[in-house]
């Protein structure tokens, strides 16, 4: 037997956690694919797109996984360039300076 432990806004979000969970051991079944565009077109933003199904066995975790997954993560503190000192953001894997890697 199967519960439904998250229904989501968009094909997108539903597939990215399904794969969240599988990466952590439990396997989600992704359910109401036909019915995801009429039901968007019919009260759009609204949660009633693409559910995620898990066993019973799993639902407690799968709850778990998934507010963490949903839960808004801080940016990453910018890091300084070990070669010329100079300061990048964190989203850049190189130095916009001198190229120099960024620190591992």
């Amino acid at each position: 037997m199967t519960v439904e432990v998250y229904r989501g806004r968009e094909r997108t979000e539903a597939y990215l956690i399904q794969h969240w969970l599988a990466d952590n051991g439990i396997d989600a079944m992704v359910t109401d694919v036909h019915t995801q565009g009429l039901a968007n077109l019919l009260t759009p933003g609204t949660p009633n797109g693409l559910a995620l199904r898990v066993t019973r066995a799993d639902e407690a975790r799968a709850r778990t996984l998934i507010a963490e997954f949903l839960q808004p993560k801080a940016p990453a503190p910018p890091w300084t360039c070990t070669a010329c000192g100079e300061v990048n953001d964190a989203v850049f894997g190189s130095c916009w300076k001198c190229q120099s890697d960024a620190p591992v």
